[in-house]
């Protein structure tokens, strides 16, 4: 298997080495290859990425749609007007967009397609699992975080179509790794058609947490009924 690029997901300062390592052992097994550094470490720092070589270019904000204009333009031999886009230049110095890339309806993204995925792989207590996000962004705008994107929401019926999908794939355990889930208006009726569908056979949880506001008890009792396996108050 030889692609003509790879994408390298670097959301995390604490995991930037390890990105930096798989472009590496990437330009070693095949320098033609090109390599693309995404998510929120990589776009806050995309000079420090840009100093090693084996990095080729980086994508700044949400790259789903920049990242297929960018294979698009390598195709055609031309890229600069890709959103986001961060590269060295044939002088040696960087350009570095100015905004990153940012979707403002992402009910109108596709349903990932989870089945190039050996999700076998993957497992929580014997389930296998899945992260999901139905949400983007956030308005509250904390001193402590560095979430500064307009919050965007999927509707109820575009999360359970993901969801659905997941299911026919043996998927048990949904892991919702929104930052402010419960901030979504339409989070209520997501867990009410989650339990319809699903009730008895799935287990849900939230490891990255859920704002305390809005968690009423009758909320809580429906998670608790859904199958919630674990909760992180942010």
């Amino acid at each position: 298997f030889c692609p003509h690029a790879v994408g390298i997901s670097a959301n995390f300062s604490a995991y930037l080495d390890q990105a930096l390592e798989l472009a590496v052992h990437i330009k070693r097994n095949d320098s033609r290859i090109t390599t693309i550094v995404g998510g929120r470490a990589a776009s806050a720092s995309p000079e420090l990425l840009l100093s090693y070589h084996q990095v080729d270019f980086v994508l700044r904000g949400e790259a789903e749609l920049s990242l297929l204009g960018l294979c698009h333009g390598l195709k055609k031999g031309t890229i600069k007007k890709v959103p986001g886009l961060c590269y060295r230049m044939q002088t040696g110095e960087l350009f570095i967009a100015e905004e990153g890339a940012l979707i403002d309806d992402i009910n109108q993204l596709p349903v990932l397609k989870r089945n190039l995925i050996d999700y076998a792989a993957y497992t929580w207590k014997g389930m296998i699992s899945a992260s999901l996000l139905t949400s983007r962004g956030c308005g509250l705008r904390c001193s402590f975080c560095a979430i500064r994107e307009p919050f965007r929401y999927l509707k109820a019926k575009k999360a359970m179509a993901e969801i659905e999908a997941c299911f026919r794939l043996g998927i048990r355990h949904f892991n919702f790794e929104d930052d402010n889930i419960n901030l979504n208006p339409e989070f209520e009726k997501i867990v009410d058609a989650m339990a319809e569908r699903f009730i008895g056979k799935i287990k849900i949880s939230f490891m990255n947490g859920l704002l305390s506001m809005g968690l009423r008890p009758s909320l809580r009792h429906k998670l608790v009924r859904l199958g919630l396996t674990h909760l992180d108050l942010s």
